[in-house]
């Protein structure tokens, strides 16, 4: 389980330790709302009791998010947090419904995929106008 926490809330976890209003917004921006939503409040349940180590290991994230050391301490602070608490356990696990979960992983990867192709779509348009400007001036100066 804590594995799948972790592939879940990875993506947002900049946005989860700073916890700012504005971090809130960009990652709704990034995610959607509903996504968002519900990743932090995974996020509020994991972090309800003293947690120094996990909250540390979710910052170590933010700075190596590519090292597999640094993820595996994280996994490890959620299981040991998990462990200690099976109160939590079990309001964690209905956070973790595997149907949600996977609704909302692809309707976050979807949410990604579109915003990938209208960003590459706006630059492509640019270029293709910079491409026509350029062939448009070269005409008139050759006229």
């Amino acid at each position: 389980m804590a594995q799948k926490i972790v592939d879940f809330i990875e993506p947002v976890i900049p946005y989860l330790v700073i916890g700012s209003k504005k971090a809130a917004e960009e990652a709704c921006k990034k995610v959607g709302f509903g996504v968002w939503e519900t990743k932090r409040k995974l996020w509020e349940k994991l972090c309800s009791t003293e947690c120094t180590e996990l909250k540390e290991a979710a910052g170590d994230m933010i700075v190596a998010p590519s090292d597999m050391d640094v993820r595996q301490v994280f996994i490890q602070e959620i299981l040991k947090l998990l462990e200690k608490n099976p109160d939590l356990v079990k309001e964690v696990s209905s956070f973790m419904d595997y149907k949600t979960v996977q609704n909302l992983m692809t309707e976050d990867s979807s949410a990604m995929i579109i915003k990938q192709t209208s960003e590459h779509g706006s630059k492509q348009t640019l270029i293709d106008r910079i491409q026509v400007f350029d062939e448009f001036n070269r005409l008139l100066e050759a006229s």
